[in-house]
């Protein structure tokens, strides 16, 4: 399931940027790495907050939470790319 959001993910960003003439490989990297700094951010505040995580049998409220910040930070993202567009058209 993952997978395919991270190519999903990718498509879109390829696919605007494209659309509006950007650079279509920086867009489509930065929007599949900020799902992954943003399941990376998560792991690590969770075990900033509870050290025993690791040791503990991954629950789906981890796997959860974790997937939850990888789409927050692909939807800011994608409003910088948003931003950059209207930019462009002014």
């Amino acid at each position: 399931m993952g997978f395919i959001f991270i190519i999903l993910v990718g498509i879109l960003f390829y696919f605007k940027a494209k659309k509006y003439e950007m650079n279509k490989i920086l867009w489509t990297c930065i929007g599949v790495g900020s799902f992954f700094s943003g399941i990376v951010l998560a792991g690590f505040i969770m075990v900033m907050l509870d050290p025993d995580i690791l040791s503990r049998k991954n629950s789906m409220h981890t796997i959860l939470i974790a997937g939850l910040s990888g789409v927050f930070n692909c939807t800011i993202a994608w409003f910088m790319l948003q931003s950059k567009i209207n930019e462009k058209k002014w």
